[in-house]
């Protein structure tokens, strides 16, 4: 009824040879807490734009001086604060979900390692800042935000990758 041939499938994923040298090499568990820093680098960034922007309106007109009205700080800094928060819980899911044999400890630290590393940028920036207290002050909270947020993710992520398993 059907002259047609049969259709040819092309494998997707390919199986290697049993003497293959690098046939089912893992990588590292720490491999997947820079992975998961970097991911939080890069949620960080968008959100941090976002609340950019809610906080500029709800700043209104800054004044002569570009200052942020005083009462507004505290949700500035909170805005801020949620989504490096939620960004190191996404790190920290996508690492216990994903990563191999990384477990919660390398999920844990995909949060603290991303703020360390915003930190050190943003102190290295020239001209005059709030001084080695506070910068020392702000790198201990955003350590402690990023490992809190990333650990519930990693909690997350483990959770989800034990259910997956068959």
């Amino acid at each position: 009824m059907s002259d047609a041939p049969p259709k040819r499938r092309l494998p997707v994923l390919q199986t290697r040879a049993a003497g293959d040298d690098d046939a089912g090499e893992e990588r590292p568990a720490w491999h997947f807490t820079v992975v998961g820093a970097v991911m939080a680098i890069l949620v960080w960034l968008p959100l941090a734009a976002a609340a950019s922007s809610a906080a500029t309106r709800l700043a209104g007109d800054p004044g002569p001086d570009g200052a942020v009205p005083v009462h507004l700080a505290p949700a500035l800094i909170g805005l801020g604060a949620l989504g490096y928060a939620t960004a190191s819980f996404a790190a920290g899911a996508l690492v216990g979900r994903f990563g191999g044999r990384a477990g919660l400890r390398e999920a844990t630290l995909t949060g603290p390692i991303a703020g360390a590393v915003a930190w050190a940028l943003a102190a290295t920036q020239s001209g005059p800042g709030p001084g080695a207290i506070a910068w020392a002050l702000l790198l201990v909270t955003m350590a402690a935000v990023g490992a809190g947020a990333s650990h519930g993710g990693g909690r997350a992520g483990l959770a989800a990758r034990a259910t997956s398993r068959p």
